[in-house]
């Protein structure tokens, strides 16, 4: 497990999942592995959902919908 130090500089803007908070040492376990697994999950999710009410449809289509979503 990397220090955050090591790799982050004060005033450096990151998205993450709080992972746990320990009240007693005062410290908050931060995760941006598991946010971008959350994101991740959930556009599968709406991709099978597009998937399903679309019919069928061929991997080229399937590649420029996710190519398409992720440069949004």
């Amino acid at each position: 497990m990397e220090d955050a130090r090591s790799v982050l500089k004060d005033g450096d803007a990151v998205e993450a999942v709080i992972v746990a908070v320990d009240r007693k040492s005062r410290n908050i376990s931060l995760s941006i592995k598991a946010k971008d697994a959350q994101e991740d999950n959930a556009a599968l999710k709406s991709l099978a959902v597009d998937s399903a009410s679309a019919g069928t449809t061929n991997l080229g289509a399937l590649l420029k919908a996710k190519l398409s979503g992720s440069n949004e």
